[in-house]
């Protein structure tokens, strides 16, 4: 049981972690600031 929820907590972590880098990218890559963008 305990091996079952490491993996479940390090399966957790790595895609949080991806998914924070993937946002990252998108929000560098976007020309001007997300917050110019959103106000129009």
């Amino acid at each position: 049981m305990t091996g079952f929820l490491l993996r479940r907590l390090g399966t957790f972590a790595a895609t949080l972690l991806a998914a924070s880098l993937i946002v990252f990218a998108v929000l560098e890559l976007l020309p001007g600031r997300p917050a110019e963008v959103m106000l129009g």
